[in-house]
């Protein structure tokens, strides 16, 4: 059955060609199709410039430092470049990239506030507005609520130990 219809949308094209052909309207099909091709073309082209050229014209970058136990988070705002300095420790990416990080605010949605695994948790619900942070270890589905007035740092609470 699936053959019939590719060979009738074949036929079907090759007559709408013909007829377009002999009518004069060829010209005016591949009009079209040139316009639909160049406008394809310009579409992959910006999809192509934001892909590439996204963190470059954001001036954003992340570089671990020396010692690997902080990292440098630069960034460029109103024609001024800033550089965050923050604790970073490799040997938490592994056990961290499992988390989900949620801001619990009474009253309203909560948020997620996962970061870069490698980043320690270095503030507590109260500063951000909310009234805590839970901690979700998704691998291994254990959680742990930290209070209002609580830092989570690592969350080496929910980190799985063996």
């Amino acid at each position: 059955m699936s053959i019939d219809i590719c060979i009738f949308s074949s036929l079907l094209a090759l007559s709408a060609t013909w007829l377009s052909y002999h009518k004069g309207y060829f010209t005016s099909l591949k009009e079209w199709t040139n316009l639909r091709f160049q406008q394809a073309k310009f579409i992959i082209h910006i999809m192509n410039n934001i892909c590439t050229n996204g963190p470059s014209t954001c001036n954003i970058s992340f570089q671990v430092n020396d010692s690997d136990l902080s990292a440098d988070i630069t960034y460029q705002r109103i024609g001024q470049q800033y550089r965050i300095s923050v604790p970073y420790h490799r040997k938490y990416v592994a056990s961290m990239s499992q988390f989900k990080v949620c801001l619990i605010r009474t009253g309203k949605d909560s948020v997620n506030i996962t970061q870069q695994p490698g980043i320690p948790y270095m503030i507590c619900a109260n500063d951000l507005g909310g009234d805590a942070i839970i901690i979700t270890n998704e691998e291994i589905g254990i959680s742990h609520t930290y209070e209002k007035t609580c830092i989570p740092y690592y969350g080496r609470e929910v980190m799985f130990t063996e």
